[in-house]
């Protein structure tokens, strides 16, 4: 009985973890919002191509205007003056001489890994005082703390560059490279790869979900720090080697999945790491009475080849974003770098706060019958729910190249 009131106090308390943080996240909490600026000179002019991801569009234009959740071309082509004055008053291009001046912009529709973006073609007419441009980009600030703009300038000093939205103009170099002297702002990936981490909610809970074994094992064992850290630290070694080499070989698309299929997966992989987590935790929880003893057949640990399988899955969604930005090739490798770099110290920093907090707490008994448990719960329900939208939701712009 007493059992049973347990594991119902750790149901509710992961429940109401799940409403509280997962449940007004976006389905495709693991990727980015990513737009992507093409700025290429063109004679006396910019020549500039912006994708806008219908779905982001749709979140402050409502384009979807009969609301049955597929947008068709009618849809989108009835709205392009509003996402014309929209798009175009959220971006602006200025030299250190003034303001630049854009022509008429062209409109058309792509389809990208991840979705289908609005493509808006223009030439921008600056006062080149010198090679080197300012945007200032506006686009969903406020809206979406995840947004960023990949800025690809082909064959100038920094080739690919990201930006955050922001009052403030921010520099673009248009300045062109020598042969085989062109690179990418390996400092502005490393900020992207361990914001990466910070938003993406689901790795987050991949790695709580390998963190819960190791600490339900120490609380029932007496296991000591260095060996559990030992453990953890293997887990997150191999985790960190699979999507390395995943994350490369998308960013320099040499492999490519469907952006729906690789996000579901990542979706499960949190799933399968709960359970483990989950069924680990119980088990602690039932063996508080044999320290010091073995415990047979259970292990805490998850297997080895199921985090390296998972963490191949994981670096293909890593990669999407710098392969959606059209770069491959020895151009990408310091991006690639930056990123991957961002992301290991967002791991640690994760671990660095959770690691500590849980062992400090691993003795209580109300933290190992309930709270442990309880977040393992919480980390197959988010999965769940994760998993259930990426997999099944019908993606807003399906219609468009039906109608």
């Amino acid at each position: 009985m007493c059992g049973s009131m347990r594991f119902s106090k750790a149901v509710v308390l992961g429940m109401a973890w799940v409403l509280l943080c997962v449940g007004t996240q976006p389905a495709y909490a693991h990727k980015a919002s990513d737009a992507f600026i093409d700025l290429r000179q063109d004679g006396a002019a910019i020549a500039v191509r912006w994708d806008i991801a219908l779905r982001d569009l749709d979140q402050v234009l409502d384009l979807d205007t009969d609301a049955n959740g597929t947008l068709t071309w009618g849809e989108v082509e009835r709205q392009q003056p509003a996402v014309g004055d929209y798009a175009l008053g959220a971006i602006h291009l200025a030299t250190e001489a003034g303001p630049c001046r854009n022509s008429p912009p062209s409109y058309h529709v792509a389809r990208r890994e991840d979705g289908v973006y609005a493509v808006l073609r223009w030439r921008a007419a600056c006062p080149l005082a010198e090679p080197e441009v300012r945007i200032q980009y506006r686009f969903l600030m406020n809206i979406d703390p995840t947004h960023r703009l990949i800025v690809a300038a082909p064959g100038t000093e920094v080739a690919l560059k990201t930006l955050r939205p922001s009052d403030e103009y921010q520099p673009i170099s248009l300045r062109t490279a020598a042969p085989g002297d062109d690179r990418n702002d390996l400092g502005g990936f490393f900020v992207e790869g361990f914001r990466h981490i910070l938003y993406g909610f689901d790795h987050v809970a991949f790695l709580l979900a390998l963190l819960i074994p190791a600490i339900a094992v120490a609380a029932v064992t007496e296991r000591r720090l260095a060996s559990t850290m030992g453990e953890l630290l293997v887990m997150v070694s191999v985790f960190t080697l699979a999507h390395s080499i995943t994350l490369g070989l998308t960013a320099l698309n040499l492999i490519s999945l469907p952006s729906r299929l690789v996000e579901s997966l990542v979706a499960l992989s949190v799933v399968v790491a709960g359970v483990h987590g989950l069924l680990t935790g119980m088990a602690g929880a039932d063996h508080v009475t044999t320290r010091g003893r073995s415990l047979g057949s259970w292990r805490g640990a998850v297997p080895l080849w199921i985090v390296f399988a998972f963490g191949l899955i994981h670096g293909i969604g890593f990669g999407a974003a710098l392969g959606g930005a059209g770069f491959g090739g020895r151009t990408a490798l310091s991006a690639l770098l930056g990123f991957n770099l961002g992301v290991e110290a967002g791991q640690l920093a994760v671990l660095a706060v959770a690691f500590p907090l849980a062992w400090a707490l691993k003795s209580g008994a109300g933290f190992r019958r309930v709270l442990l448990p309880g977040a393992a719960i919480a980390i197959v329900l988010a999965g769940v729910l994760w998993f259930v939208a990426r997999a099944f939701d019908v993606h807003i712009a399906e219609g468009l190249f039906s109608s």
